[in-house]
């Protein structure tokens, strides 16, 4: 394993673990909610995986545009936020990343 490898995945290690902190807060306001759908958690952290497992595969990818990618609507701009990016634009919001 080479050296960027492994910074690859220290930083994967890491990006992982916040955004699943980030999934799980939201998972839990939403909880609160009339219409909370209890299996929404399962599927948040699955997106998660697939999330660091593609930057992980291609460390050269936009880490925003993959999130994008794999989330959408409140929770896409909640993760976005904690992790220090902008919002989804408009056109992201209509078109996709």
């Amino acid at each position: 394993m080479t050296q960027s490898e492994k910074n690859s995945a220290v930083v994967c290690d890491a990006l992982h673990s916040q955004m699943a902190h980030i999934v799980t807060a939201y998972d839990i306001k939403e909880s609160t909610k009339r219409s909370y759908n209890r299996y929404a958690i399962g599927m948040y952290l699955g997106a998660v995986q697939e999330v660091c497992a593609e930057l992980k595969a291609n460390p050269n990818l936009d880490t925003r545009k993959v999130i994008i990618a794999h989330f959408n609507g409140r929770l896409c701009d909640q993760i976005l936020r904690g992790l220090g990016f902008n919002q989804q634009t408009k056109d992201e919001l209509r078109y996709g990343a």
